[in-house]
């Protein structure tokens, strides 16, 4: 516990700030900047509550320490030799990739943050395909339907041409198309379509997230090129509620993502899958709403040529630290605002009053402040989470390789001159329900040691499941197994990559907030691997909620006075803003 002993002034803050995570660093930032004054405090000795990075014997320690929202814990040092010194490892609780143009990365930019981390690059979308569902047996042409997105991609791919024969083509060696095991499907000469590195590996799918993408899928019949590009088509407008207008609204509300590709736009299970995967969900398609879906599905596309170092990308991720990184630098505006900062420290009482509450700290002093505001893992002691609503758990997972799996993170096109463009450092992997075991999907995010997970020449598996009435741990070390199976990693190497340390743990997400009297209980992160823009729009009502009348946010996070420009507009005057900082360091 730390010594620091509070005077008057902080024993009665404005605001009682209780954790450090995500949103709660969020929040005492923009209260901090209204005036109020903040007193924060985090019963742990890191930053970054449910989303905190830690080093090896850190994550060690804190995975076997009692907690409410992460239990039942197991951590295995399998070739301890094989490790490096702890303190070269950065886990994260919560890996999560950021879209460009999502309100987080917009609440960075507009508050210049952005240029403070360092950002890595997501340009792998896989699926996981079980032998046996492939999907239907095409021929090696291309559909007519799809016409206009050959001749654009005939267009790029000669504009770039020359790189192609840098990079190593990793073509599936296990193809749907009708020719032979190992040949790529045949195709005209000069139709200006070759192989694109990185698209396949072994019986793990590249997710086409475009129509250029799909004129390029060395592995998708003629006919579900057709029906593939028809649906990503739609959506760009509204999703439909349902087959037929003369749907009801109930059965409008359950039709799901399943629903529609299989009756209105009909694809085979593995294509389904690889769709899933760009959603970064857990919920199965079979559950899961079209709405929802649809939305999602819209967020990555509109991402897509957004991130200027690797035009073929849509997301993004911080290396070193992750969003831990961001939870400390807003805790360090707090404390520029005037706020205090305090780890080591927490309540073991609450006592409300009427327009204030009373909090004994483990340190024996009391706190009275106009609110309280805290985590489920900072009042967790206070309440039952059994009994918390939208609660969810997701079994989770982290694995340590010790070898580089390159092939991940290579380019899933020819990008031009590729030095002049960063490597992609992060990948997904999507494995459907009943494909390992699982009783629903897993997905895992790798990480090579570009992004300072670890150390040079090893790879960081994250993997999460929601929890169901079958155990998860098999599916989950089985799901590695036909990753490190499932390619050859390494040419010259004599033997496969293996598991050299892991963790698995249950954590409570999809929490919803909670008012009681002038405490306001956060709710935990739901488990997506990416955080969406609904979090932002709560947590600035709260912020007007807490503030009180007092003070005014000059700045929301959203770029308003864009709201109005369309997109090429918006990245002009990025390049501008760019452009005159990179002037005024050179003067």
């Amino acid at each position: 516990m730390s010594e620091f002993t509070l005077d008057d002034e902080l024993l009665n803050p404005d605001v009682l700030v209780l954790g450090s995570g995500l949103q709660e660093t969020y929040l005492a930032w923009q209260l901090s900047t209204l005036g109020l004054r903040i007193l924060h405090l985090d019963r742990n000795q890191h930053y970054g509550g449910s989303q905190a990075c830690l080093t090896l014997n850190e994550l060690e320690s804190f995975l076997t320490s009692s907690s409410q929202t992460f239990t039942d814990a197991t951590v295995s040092r399998i070739n301890a030799d094989k490790l490096k010194s702890p303190r070269q490892y950065n886990l994260a609780l919560a890996p999560h990739l950021i879209y460009p143009k999502q309100k987080l990365y917009r609440i960075l930019e507009q508050n210049e943050r952005v240029e403070v981390y360092s950002w890595g690059v997501v340009d792998g979308f896989f699926t996981y395909v079980p032998a046996g569902e492939e999907g239907k047996v095409g021929d090696s042409g291309v559909s007519g339907k799809l016409a206009g997105a050959i001749v654009k991609a005939r267009k790029w791919n000669r504009r770039n041409r020359s790189s192609v024969a840098s990079m190593a083509s990793f073509a599936s060696t296990e193809t749907t198309t009708s020719t032979a095991p190992g040949e790529e499907p045949a195709r005209d000469k000069d139709d200006g379509l070759i192989p694109r590195p990185g698209w396949n590996q072994g019986r793990f799918r590249r997710a086409p997230s475009s129509e250029e993408d799909i004129a390029w899928a060395p592995d998708i019949s003629d006919a579900d090129r057709a029906t593939m590009g028809q649906f990503l088509r739609s959506t760009a407008v509204a999703p439909p509620v349902g087959p037929s207008e003369s749907d009801s609204s109930n059965e409008a509300e359950l039709r799901t993502l399943l629903n529609h590709l299989t009756e209105t736009y009909p694809l085979p299970p593995s294509l389904i899958s690889r769709i899933t995967s760009l959603l970064l969900t857990h919920t199965p398609p079979s559950t899961l709403p079209l709405s929802i879906a649809m939305q999602k599905l819209r967020n990555h596309a509109s991402n897509l040529a957004t991130v200027t170092n690797v035009p073929s990308a849509a997301a993004l991720i911080v290396s070193y630290g992750q969003l831990g990184e961001i939870c400390q630098d807003w805790a360090r505006l707090v404390a520029v605002n005037g706020g205090t900062n305090i780890l080591g420290r927490h309540i073991t009482s609450l006592t409300q009053h009427d327009n204030t509450v009373s909090a004994t700290l483990n340190s024996g002093e009391t706190v009275t402040a106009k609110w309280v505001v805290g985590s489920e893992a900072e009042l967790s002691g206070l309440a039952n989470v059994d009994t918390l609503v939208g609660r969810q758990t997701l079994r989770k997972g982290i694995y340590i390789i010790d070898r580089d799996l390159e092939q991940l993170f290579a380019f899933k096109g020819a990008e031009g001159k590729v030095q002049q463009y960063q490597l992609p450092s992060a990948a997904v992997l999507y494995y459907p329900s009943e494909s390992v075991g699982n009783e629903n999907p897993i997905l895992v995010m790798a990480r090579s040691s570009v992004t300072a997970d670890c150390p040079k020449g090893q790879t960081v598996l994250y993997l999460s499941c929601l929890k169901g009435t079958a155990g998860v741990d098999g599916p989950m070390d089985k799901a590695v197994e036909t990753l490190l199976d499932g390619c050859e990693w390494n040419l010259e190497a004599q033997e496969k990559p293996e598991v050299v340390w892991k963790a698995q743990w249950n954590q409570i997400v999809g929490t919803n907030a909670k008012i009681d009297g002038r405490t306001l209980r956060l709710g935990e992160l739901g488990g997506d691997l990416s955080v969406g823009d609904e979090v932002w729009e709560n947590l600035d009502g709260w912020v007007d909620m807490l503030a009180e009348g007092k003070g005014k946010r000059e700045d929301d996070g959203d770029d308003g006075e864009d709201d109005d420009v369309d997109e090429e507009e918006r990245e002009k005057r990025r390049l501008e803003k760019g452009k005159g900082k990179a002037t005024e360091e050179e003067e």
